[in-house]
């Protein structure tokens, strides 16, 4: 992959929406610039005609579960003192999307969650961030300073620098002063949420487009993309080392995204889609792709996050796995036992497989663990490290039987894993 002048860069296929004004790898947008490419903010109206617009646009919220904002507004009536919380938290280690976003286009996310604040009468929007990345945390008070006048006080939040602190729940229960541990559900954010006010909460790529929808309307954002799921996306495309962050319209062939990031499928040895939670697919699989979430979905993948993230060939996905794996089972909340007692024995199972001689009975096992804790516990933790490795255990019999029969010399470690995120310590 080109690593152009930057660690992270960007590209975008098309017209660009979200990444409009940035023209080479060191511009930001300040609020001067913002206006100047998208206009003043007005307001928009009441939360009936928020809610209406949103829907009618089809934006599906670019998280991992893509659930509608528009929906979670529409459950919103009847509730009073509701809270808007913006969740930037970004604890994926791939991915680069929130860095970009709230680094070089920061006023673009606020505009969202203020225009969506208003229209339900909320009393503040609450950006919610990693304390892990304090370049972000300054990018975005010198755009709140660069401010003046806003409609609805907006004040940052700093969560602790660990993976499942960027849960909904976690975010929620930390920023109503408890700790960042993820809660089960019911209830929903939006009929309880911060300090037990309904609490609409998205992450900061769906309140970007947001702003862009208020700004320009439903058929403007439909004029791109699937039917199904219109729009554009970010994406990181990495091999670990360089990042890219990639504007697309849903639809684009995953190749061509792949390509406008300096990569190709060609050259990876396996490829991760939708971050360390995500799934392993075959280069030949994803150079078919489109982006699309229902084509992905009938294929059994997804891009979650928004990740794309290229094995180097000298690198083996079973050894990144059994590396990714044991770092998840240290990033738990440490309060539910399929955590506790279930994927610290995933990871050590995967670790026997990867580094080690074993039969065909010890991956049956890992698979039969994983099972187990699919599911299970407060959060999707344990579903994801599960989906993580059966996706490995499956993709390639044959460099399993490799493995199996300690053949595999590939001991390459690829893709990071951060020490500024640390474990939770029981």
């Amino acid at each position: 992959m080109n690593a152009h002048s930057a660690f992270c860069s960007t590209g975008v296929l098309g017209s660009p929406r979200l990444l409009a004004g940035l023209n080479t790898p060191a511009d930001t947008v300040d609020f001067a610039m913002h206006e100047r490419v998208h206009g003043p903010l007005a307001r928009f109206g009441s939360r009936a005609n928020l809610e209406r617009v949103l829907l009618d646009s089809g934006l599906r919220g670019r998280g991992g579960a893509g659930f509608p904002l528009g929906r979670k507004i529409a459950s919103l009536a009847k509730r009073r003192n509701p809270v808007v919380v913006v969740n930037a938290s970004e604890g994926e280690p791939l991915s680069r999307k929130d860095v970009v976003l709230l680094g070089r286009v920061p006023h673009l996310v606020i505009d969202g969650a203020i225009a969506v604040a208003d229209a339900i009468d909320a009393s503040e929007v609450v950006i919610y961030l990693h304390e892990g990345r304090p370049e972000t945390v300054e990018a975005v008070r010198a755009a709140l300073a660069e401010r003046r006048g806003d409609l609805v006080p907006v004040r940052i939040v700093e969560g602790p620098a660990r993976y499942v602190a960027g849960e909904a729940s976690a975010a929620i229960s930390f920023i109503s002063g408890g700790e960042a541990l993820p809660t089960k559900k019911p209830p929903q954010p939006t009929d309880r949420g911060v300090r037990g006010r309904p609490t609409v909460l998205s992450n900061a790529e769906t309140f970007a487009h947001t702003a862009l929808i208020v700004r320009h309307g439903a058929p403007w954002f439909r004029s791109v993309g699937v039917e199904s799921d219109p729009g554009t996306v970010l994406l990181t495309v990495t091999d670990g080392t360089t990042h890219v962050v990639i504007e697309a319209p849903t639809g684009t062939p995953l190749s061509e995204v792949v390509a406008r990031a300096g990569g190709s499928f060609e050259r990876a040895a396996a490829v991760l889609l939708g971050g360390y939670a995500g799934t392993w697919a075959t280069p030949e699989q994803c150079a078919s792709l489109t982006l699309d979430r229902n084509a992905l979905s009938a294929s059994g993948l997804a891009l979650g996050v928004g990740q794309i993230a290229l094995l180097p060939s000298d690198a083996c996905y079973l050894s990144e796995t059994a590396r990714i794996s044991d770092w998840l089972a240290g990033q738990t909340a440490g309060q539910c036992g399929p955590c506790v007692h279930g994927l610290p024995d995933i990871a050590a199972g995967m670790r026997d497989i990867a580094t080690r001689p074993t039969t065909t009975k010890a991956a049956e096992t890992v698979w039969r663990w994983a099972d187990q804790v699919d599911g299970r516990g407060a959060c999707a933790h344990p579903g994801g490290v599960s989906r993580l490795v059966r996706s490995a255990l499956a993709l390639s019999p044959e460099h399993l039987l490799h493995h199996q029969r300690g053949l595999c010399r590939a001991s390459r470690a690829a893709f990071p894993i951060p020490v500024e995120f640390a474990a939770v310590q029981h």
